[in-house]
């Protein structure tokens, strides 16, 4: 295998649940070209990391109506398939669930046109265009960490755990070095946003703000990060936390997250980030399956770092369900996230905090 490529679309935590997987295919071809098909996000998580040699853009569906969107959407995906068919691919792997038959076809074209000799993917009865093939026995049954590494075995890869991975670079360790420096210790971040596809995964706001304050009260210096704005700059000034919205650099970002006592969090690529870089985490899940989506960090030293929330009900997950999209907006109650009550997580912080918040990185 000389030339692969990987076709990884999604956002921040779907790439870095990815890493482990990247990681895995280049030890086992360390002299391949690996390029990697996805989203405008990847090259800048990856950029440092060493994993992949070269980032081709996916091109984005669009639901839009108006004619030049449609126009450009068109005719990048003509460039996108002009481009596969003269990249001389042997190999090409598929990180992603064949959820419907529109995204089957759509990742049918992009494999058949690199003429790739290899063709590896997750297969759940629509992956007749595969060749190389692991069972997708549904959301869950795996992590989505896991299923990827299972995936590259197939191209020789070692699929034992590994840890994710980001871009790092000592200017913006400085740089969180520098916003920390005059915050006490023990120091919180609260994310209270969440991934712009599915808004309904995430925990109130006012509820994160109840915890900042009582935290606060408790001794704890807070951060807020994340890109919601609005909801952001409101709780900051609330409970008296530092608002980092925007402020930061993904590997800045990073350096926070490594430096903290404790991270606070809806499901979210910011959740990923923090378990990238050892932080302990509590994470809130709502709409969607921890057994896919909880930070990965499979590191025996860190366990218990990471604790996720959640409660236990029948209608759970309603999102990414099984082998199916499910509802992407939940239900009218959200009785997933509604039932989680503020002193659960307040409760949950306070022993974390006791347990770890000696041992995080200066």
């Amino acid at each position: 295998m000389n030339r692969i490529l990987v076709v990884k679309p999604g956002d921040l935590g779907d790439v870095l649940l990815a890493t482990p997987a990247l990681r895995a295919l280049r030890e086992a071809h360390p002299m391949a070209k690996i390029d990697l098909c996805g989203d405008a996000i990847a090259p800048v998580a990856l950029r440092g990391t060493g994993l992949i040699d070269a980032h081709v853009t996916l091109p984005r569906t669009s639901t839009s109506r108006h004619g030049s969107r449609r126009l450009t959407l068109a005719r990048d995906v003509v460039t996108l398939m002009a481009h596969l068919a003269g990249a001389r691919y042997d190999t090409v792997v598929v990180l992603r669930h064949l959820t419907t038959r529109a995204g089957a076809l759509k990742y049918a074209a992009i494999v058949l046109a690199t003429g790739a000799r290899v063709r590896a993917g997750l297969d759940n009865g629509r992956g007749w265009f595969l060749n190389a093939r692991i069972r997708d026995r549904g959301f869950g049954f795996h992590h989505e960490a896991g299923y990827w590494l299972r995936t590259v075995s197939l191209l020789g890869a070692d699929d034992r755990p590994r840890p994710t991975e980001l871009d790092r670079s000592p200017d913006a360790d400085a740089r969180a070095r520098e916003i920390l420096a005059d915050l006490p210790r023990p120091v919180v971040a609260l994310h209270p946003g969440g991934g712009s596809y599915a808004a309904a995964r995430r925990w109130p706001a006012e509820r994160f703000a109840a915890v900042g304050h009582t935290l606060a009260r408790d001794g704890a210096s807070l951060v807020i990060v994340g890109n919601e704005a609005e909801v952001n700059g409101r709780i900051a000034r609330e409970i008296g936390a530092r608002n980092l919205t925007g402020s930061t650099s993904l590997p800045a970002l990073a350096g926070v997250l490594e430096r903290i006592d404790l991270l606070i969090t809806n499901d979210s690529g910011v959740a990923h980030v923090g378990a990238a870089v050892r932080a302990p985490i509590l994470a809130i899940y709502g709409q969607t399956e921890s057994r896919a989506w909880a930070p990965y960090n499979p590191r025996v030293s860190d366990a218990g770092r990471i604790r996720t929330i959640e409660r236990d009900l029948a209608c759970r997950p309603c999102l990414y369900r099984r082998h199916e999209l499910g509802w992407r907006n939940g239900c009218a109650t959200r009785a997933c996230l509604m039932g989680i009550a503020t002193e659960t997580v307040t409760d949950a912080a306070r022993l974390h905090l006791a347990r770890f918040s000696s041992i995080v990185s200066d």
